[in-house]
């Protein structure tokens, strides 16, 4: 063993130790899930869990067991989807190493085939009207015939069977980089799909000339909600948000979770008045709806939410238009909430006086 992988052992045993000691502080069962959670955390591999978990420490709340698993299908799934990715990939590799071999032995098998009628037509050119021998000749060609006919046909069930096999396995791949980029709890896209379609778009303002807007939003007041109701409950507005963004975008639009309680959407071919006016139905969208607590049927109110908007200007970094939106999406908050804020409608010195690092 090198001096590399006893470093990685024992670095596996410590955080292993710590997991362990970490759920007995929690109070919470060691089983597999609690355990890949807490092992999860520890590593700070996902921060936005490490935030989460944070705040139940910090308050001295226990989590059970229900926490933990809706914690865990938040968090822990992207690696195991990653895995998902990589196994995929794995096995079209072999599927397609098949193919390779089976296509060099189809190539074997017809240069024995060609070889086998060479000789059989030259031996015929030699021939000086011996029927016998001619018939042995056409013999032989019926039998390589035959053969190469039994082969061809043994090769065409094995490319079926692996093109079956490689459709198989390109639609898990899909489907796998899809989750990779999908947000688990609101099915929107996550961060990551965010800042590459972002990214995209930049790109085709430059090629056709069309407008980009973006809009940053949050959830007002949403620890308080949390605190109040619990983490159950505040998961349950997140869904109810990402439906309600989901139903007003459209086309190349991408609605996504930014963070935590933050959403965002990039509007392709969107000026700043049309995206004012997407944020606008959003935010209508969200007050209108009664929130209600599934296991008692209690009315928890209504919430409402904060919105920032801003127009790419061409030439500009990425994060300038971010940092515009946002900038919008705090004046926003500054002046009420529940508010839609475009960047025009920032305050200079709001601009001046905000840094977002």
């Amino acid at each position: 063993m090198t001096v590399k992988q006893t470093n990685r052992a024992e670095q596996i045993r410590f955080i292993s130790a710590e997991t362990m000691d970490k759920l007995a502080e929690l109070q919470l069962v060691p089983s597999p899930i609690n355990y890949e959670l807490i092992y999860t955390f520890i590593t700070g591999e996902v921060p936005e869990l490490n935030r989460e978990l944070d705040q139940f420490i910090q308050t001295d709340t226990l989590i059970d067991d229900e926490q933990a698993s809706i914690l865990h299908e938040k968090y822990c799934k992207l690696q195991s989807v990653t895995d998902e990715i990589e196994a995929a990939s794995t096995d079209l590799m072999v599927e397609m190493g098949k193919i390779q071999s089976v296509l060099e032995l189809a190539g074997q098998d017809t240069n024995a085939y060609g070889n086998a009628l060479e000789g059989a037509n030259s031996a015929i050119s030699k021939q000086s009207g011996d029927a016998v021998n001619l018939s042995k000749i056409v013999e032989k060609i019926i039998v390589a015939t035959k053969a190469m006919e039994k082969k061809t046909r043994a090769m065409e069930l094995d490319l079926e069977s692996s093109s079956f096999e490689i459709n198989k396995l390109r639609e898990s791949l899909v489907d796998s980089q899809r989750e990779a980029l999908t947000d688990g709890l609101t099915r929107l896209a996550n961060r990551k799909h965010f800042d590459k379609k972002l990214q995209e778009a930049v790109r085709d303002v430059y090629d056709n000339g069309t407008d980009l807007s973006i809009l940053i939003s949050d959830v007002d007041f949403f620890k308080k909600f949390n605190d109040s109701w619990g983490h159950v409950a505040g998961d349950q507005i997140l869904r109810l948000i990402g439906k309600c963004m989901m139903e007003n975008v459209k086309g190349k639009d991408t609605a996504a979770r930014y963070g935590g309680e933050e959403f965002a959407i990039i509007l392709p071919q969107t000026g700043l008045e049309g995206a004012l006016s997407v944020a606008e139905h959003i935010r209508k969208s969200v007050e209108s709806k009664k929130i209600i607590k599934k296991s008692t049927g209690k009315s928890l109110g209504r919430v409402t939410m904060s919105f920032g908007v801003a127009q790419y200007k061409e030439g500009e970094q990425i994060t300038d238009l971010v940092t515009r939106a946002d900038t919008a999406l705090y004046a926003s908050k500054k002046a009420g909430r529940n508010l839609v804020m475009g960047e025009h409608e920032i305050p200079d010195f709001e601009e001046k006086d905000i840094n977002i690092a």
